[in-house]
């Protein structure tokens, strides 16, 4: 895999029909909605993303078949369009097996597996680390080209029992062989003091910024670490403009801007 360029865009894909929500939209409007935003960010620069089913929620211990269908018609539309991106593939839901098996269908680079070493206690209960099972799977599709990227006490959880930063990062590297680690903590100076931590123990894998990265923190953050995971900063003002009957939640200029920041003018 091509080393990929400092942003990595987060395309956040529209609620679907298993998110129990009453907002959920149709695989087709989906599908749409992730090639539209997609283009934006293409057209502004960006040259890596993944797709993420984050408004499915609540999440569960494991992906539903339904996720892993849906997210398939939406990478394979993905890499039809852009043949030339970085593609990864990140799903709510934990496992390595359902991420890894959609890229390797759709020809995506990497995947981003939240859990990978050690426990977390998160919304959905106890998760343990799938480090393991993503390097059998990785295997047995004989997909050793998709890289891996795990995130270290992922934000959104806390770990059980936890190891200090430095070693859980050695574990995931050394035994997960894990290709990049992505940091993410409860604010931009923890991320900050995260990163610190993290770079000796990396053994020369990239640091990814799991969130949290705008136009003004951008150039610090790169001073640590080699990527930026974006959404947020992405964001257009509400309320969205409407394209066939779907919102336009990201805003170009903002997209071209944090390009520009990062140093990324692919």
């Amino acid at each position: 895999m091509p080393t990929p360029p400092p942003i990595i865009a987060a395309i956040h894909t529209l609620p679907s029909v298993v998110s129990h929500r009453k907002d959920c939209y149709s695989t087709d409007q989906i599908v749409r909605h992730a090639v539209m935003h997609a283009q934006v960010a293409f057209d502004a620069g960006v040259r890596a993303w993944y797709v993420q089913d984050t408004r499915d929620t609540p999440p569960g211990p494991t992906v539903l078949p339904e996720t892993v269908a849906l997210m398939t018609l939406v990478g394979a539309a993905l890499r039809r369009r852009f043949p030339g991106v970085l593609q990864g593939i990140s799903l709510m839901g934990h496992g390595a097996r359902a991420p890894l098996a959609i890229a390797h269908a759709v020809g995506a680079q990497f995947v981003r597996l939240k859990v990978y070493v050690g426990a977390m206690m998160k919304m959905e209960g106890l998760l343990t680390g799938c480090a393991y099972d993503a390097l059998e799977t990785r295997r047995s599709l004989g997909a050793g080209d998709i890289q891996i990227f795990a995130d270290i006490y992922d934000r959104v959880g806390e770990p059980v029992a936890p190891l200090p930063l430095a070693e859980a990062c050695r574990q995931a590297v050394e035994f997960g062989h894990a290709d990049g680690l992505v940091i993410t903590g409860k604010s931009v100076d923890h991320t900050m003091a995260m990163l610190d931590e993290a770079k000796a123990a990396a053994q020369g894998a990239p640091l990814l910024v799991g969130g949290g990265a705008t136009v003004d923190n951008a150039a610090a953050f790169l001073a640590r670490a080699q990527h930026l995971v974006v959404h947020g900063a992405f964001a257009a003002h509400k309320p969205y403009v409407m394209v066939d009957d779907l919102p336009l939640e990201w805003d170009g200029t903002k997209i071209a801007a944090m390009v520009v920041a990062a140093g990324d003018r692919a």
